[in-house]
């Protein structure tokens, strides 16, 4: 009994110990021509989210005394007049912001030192604005890591453009850019992911995209591309995970063509929805593609026997749905449960192709074994080799699927 009571003791004790979370941090303050929103991060320090989204301004809003050392997350000054952004913007405002949104501004020119106040900010978007040519800020904001520049009307990048910079996400979708071999040089070393989406490419720019030391997401989405020839793909970065073809009216994969991409052993996502790809023949060697989700959804896919024989590897999953022949079409071309309800070609055709086909199918060390049974055991096969970036490959296909959405809705 003594002990047990001495146990609680020690416990009621020890909360009693405990550090008490206090908020601190400046507040939102009352008067103010912006609205703002109080955050507590995890060390229960306030942190501010502003919104001076469409007040008309033609430049920052006044700072009040009050929010001098403030945190702020997120500064969105959205839908206003700037048109220039000069220099010393935040100078004496003592402001620690991560992240400034400027989105559908008319900002044709941002001065280089325009940003030099701010020592924390890590990203800063221009969205829709009016920018002939990439600012040149980041030898003065040595901690940007991500910059959003779509929809502006950016032509050329020269060689020296992100001298300085450590950017991680460089986004340049929507642009008139002419690519140029040494366009990315000063930041091979850094970038991670690089979007290139509407910008009417009629191939892969190879000559920009080689040398990359760890770009792992690539979207080349919405483009003209029609053929994709192996010569072309085997030149893209193999620090690849994530690599998006969506959209582009693609109608004939060269066989083989991913190979050399596939054979390193990063590529988790392969998207090539939204095309015209009548078969999957491009996958001639299938344990390849071992743990890669090869989506293929919205494309006139003819669902025979030979793409039934390609879906027994069971270690790389097929997203999408058939086309043709019409007693298939709709069905999933391999049985998803987040679809409740629709029924699988590859449960389906089975009767169709015994007469056509050996039946069998790859076990888990890639060797085919054959069989004479109708039903074949899904196998168990350990994906664990790119379990630990599950995650955020999972993050990029969810918001590939919904760019994919918004795109279609409104082109």
């Amino acid at each position: 009994m003594h002990v047990q009571f001495g146990y609680v003791q020690a416990v009621f004790l020890l909360i009693l110990m405990a550090p008490v979370g206090t908020d601190r941090g400046p507040k939102c303050p009352i008067e103010f021509a912006c609205n703002c929103r109080e955050i507590l991060n995890l060390d229960n320090d306030t942190e501010l989210s502003i919104d001076c989204n469409d007040q008309m301004f033609r430049g920052i809003p006044e700072f009040p005394r009050s929010l001098r050392g403030a945190v702020i997350r997120e500064l969105s000054i959205r839908r206003n007049f700037l048109d220039n952004l000069p220099d010393k913007l935040f100078k004496g405002l003592d402001l620690q912001i991560e992240e400034i949104i400027f989105d559908n501004n008319p900002i044709r020119s941002v001065d280089s030192l325009a940003f030099a106040a701010l020592k924390s900010v890590k990203t800063i978007s221009f969205r829709n604005c009016l920018l002939k040519d990439i600012p040149l800020i980041f030898n003065n904001v040595a901690g940007l890591k991500t910059i959003y520049l779509s929809s502006n009307l950016i032509t050329h990048i020269r060689r020296d453009t992100f001298s300085g910079s450590q950017l991680k996400t460089l986004d340049l979708s929507k642009n008139p850019l002419q690519f140029t071999h040494d366009m990315f040089d000063s930041i091979r070393h850094s970038l991670e992911k690089l979007l290139l989406d509407h910008l009417n490419l009629l191939a892969i720019p190879n000559s920009s995209l080689e040398n990359f030391k760890h770009l792992r997401s690539l979207s080349l989405m919405f483009n003209k591309i029609h053929i994709l020839k192996k010569v072309n793909v085997r030149r893209l970065p193999k620090t690849l995970r994530f690599l998006s073809f969506m959209g582009n009216n693609i109608s004939h994969i060269e066989s083989g063509a991913f190979d050399d991409v596939i054979a390193h052993r990063e590529v988790a996502y392969l998207g090539l929805g939204y095309n015209n790809l009548q078969t999957l023949d491009f996958i001639n060697e299938p344990c390849l593609y071992r743990q890669v989700d090869v989506s293929v959804y919205d494309n006139p896919i003819n669902c025979d026997c030979g793409l039934f024989n390609l879906t027994r590897h069971k270690l790389f999953r097929i997203l999408g749905d058939c086309t043709a022949p019409a007693k298939f079409a709709g069905y999933d071309i391999m049985h998803e449960p987040i679809f409740h309800g629709r029924s699988a070609f590859t449960q389906a055709v089975i009767p169709d192709c015994n007469e056509t086909l050996p039946m069998g199918y790859y076990d888990c060390d890639c060797h085919w074994v054959n069989t004479t049974s109708d039903r074949i055991e899904p196998l168990i096969c350990a994906r664990a080799s790119r379990a630990s970036n599950a995650i955020s490959t999972h993050a990029d296909v969810l918001f590939i699927f919904v760019l994919a959405i918004l795109s279609s809705t409104f082109l």
